[in-house]
Parts: C-alpha cells; structure tokens; sequence
C-alpha cells in the first residue's frame, strides 16, 4: 500500500552523484497507489501524481491499482513518463525500456503523459524517453468534470522529436475529454493496436490536426489498427478499426457494472489484429491486481 500527496512513487527528481547511475532491472508489481480523497475535500495538501519515472531502465509495472489522482500542483494525470537531468549534471538521463501491463487506473484527472526530455531545463543535455509498451491495462473514470485537469486518457509531447516506439496493445480506457493529446514534435514508432477507447470531445487532437491527419503529421510510420474508436467518426480514422456509436454498442458483459469483458456475442471478439479480444483481457487484469486493493 502506496500512500502519498505529493508523488505515490518516483524515481529521478535529483541528479545522481554516481556517474552513469540508471536506476534499472526493477519490477513493481501489486501495489496498492491511492490517495484518499479526504486531502482533495481540504485543500491543504500538495497533490502531483501517482507514478512518475525521470530515470530508469528496464522496469516493469504490473498487476498494480493506482487509484485518485486529481488536479493541484500538477494537471491530476496518473502517471508521468519522462527522461529528466534534473540539475543539469545529469547528461546519461533517460527512461527507456518500460512495460507496463495489466494494471488498473481510476478516478484520475488524465491517465499518463510521455514526455521525451526535460522541457522545463531544454538547455540540460540528456538522453531521451524509449521503448515504453502499454499492455492490457483498464483506465477507468478519466474524467475532467470529477477530478480537474483536462480528461485526457493519453498524451505525447515530443518536442526534440525524440520520443520513440511508444506502443498501446489492448488498453480499454475511457475518458471524458480527449484520446490521444499530442502536444509537439513527432513520435518515431508510434503503434496503437486493438484498443477500446472513448472518442470523448476530441479524439486525437494536436495544434494543427485531429484524428487520422494528426497521425499522418505528427506519427511518421503509425500502426493505429483494430481499435474501437467509441463515438469516432470512420471518415476521419484510417481503415482497419471499428466505431461503435455508444458504449452499450461494444458489447461488454455488463458495464454499468464494472464488469468490461466482452459478452459472447460482441461484434469485437477476437477482432484483433491478432486474432483475440479488443480490449483489455479483463480476466488477465483481474488475476494480476485480485486482492490488491483489500
């Protein structure tokens, strides 16, 4: 059980004195992170997020439940994912190689920001975020209206142009305001696969596009296939996805419920591109987490 107001669990925010020094070749599994909302009612905490990565190597994230992330010091995402030389001294930074899978994320502002290098010190040397794989997770209650912030499920913003292979398999998220942020600068490898996702009010939303002309501008290369886009437009999407108009349209076994498997007789089961479920394999993600939160 993670317990925090400022951040549940870090890893960077100071330069290492060690030279070279990567945090690397960790598991963090079956946590508990949670924040009660007894400190969102007062006011008197400083409130970030639940996980953030400034520095690492080869994590993987699994089985765990993070849990109440709203807006005060920061926007109120979930999770942050960047690669920080915090000081200046710190110029081998980078986080690369993190995989991240069946978990569950809920009642957040916004689920998780990527980000390629410190943008707040652009004139630090450093590596730059990598390699980071998202994999039967389930976000649930991204919503602007109930935490803050901006409701948005996924955000990028690569402004040297370096973040790279950021891969979605098999996520089944739902949020009120946006899919897909993208803030700046292209993703190289960008892979976004057999998903279900709520559109919200902006669906894949940049500066200059939306939607299938945002891929093409700012993701030289995507995948973006088998996904159920709730709410999207087909005109605006590239071929090879699904648009079911409501969330009743997916076929869950009973969502008002909690309960996001897809019944026997979903148009979406085993349409993947890989020949299973679209979604999360909720199953999966329920043995990962089970008692986790008791």
């Amino acid at each position: 059980y993670l317990e925090g107001s400022g951040e549940n669990l870090l890893f960077g925010g100071a330069d290492p004195s060690i030279p070279n020094l990567i945090p690397s070749d960790m598991e963090i599994r079956r946590n508990y992170f949670f924040k009660p909302l007894a400190w969102k009612a007062s006011g008197a905490w400083t409130v970030k997020n639940l996980f953030e990565l400034k520095l690492g190597r080869r994590i993987l994230v699994q089985g765990n439940i993070f849990e109440n992330s709203w807006e005060d010091a920061q926007t109120g995402f979930a999770m942050v994912i960047w690669s920080v030389n915090q000081g200046g001294t710190t110029s081998w930074a980078q986080t690369a190689d993190v995989w991240i899978r069946e978990n569950i994320i809920r009642h957040a502002a916004s689920g998780v920001q990527l980000t390629d290098y410190n943008t707040d010190h652009p004139e630090f040397p450093t590596l730059y975020t990598q390699r980071v794989r998202f994999d039967n997770n389930l976000w649930l209650d991204i919503s602007q209206a109930n935490w803050g912030g901006d409701g948005r499920l996924f955000q990028l913003a690569s402004s040297a142009g370096q973040l790279a292979a950021i891969k979605f398999y098999h996520q089944t998220g739902f949020e009120s305001t946006t899919l897909i942020t993208i803030v700046s600068g292209q993703t190289q490898g960008f892979e976004f696969g057999n998903n279900i996702v709520n559109y919200g009010l902006y669906g894949i939303h940049t500066p200059a596009a939306s939607d299938g002309a945002a891929l093409a501008l700012y993701m030289p290369g995507y995948l973006f296939a088998g996904n159920a886009v709730i709410g999207a437009s087909a005109a605006n999407y590239p071929i090879a996805n699904f648009f079911p108009a409501t969330l009743d349209a997916v076929g869950f076994v009973n969502a008002a419920a909690g309960d996001y498997h897809l019944a026997a007789s979903s148009l979406y089961k085993n349409q993947g591109t890989d020949g299973i479920d679209l979604g999360a394999d909720i199953t999966a993600v329920l043995t990962a987490t089970s008692g986790v939160d008791q």
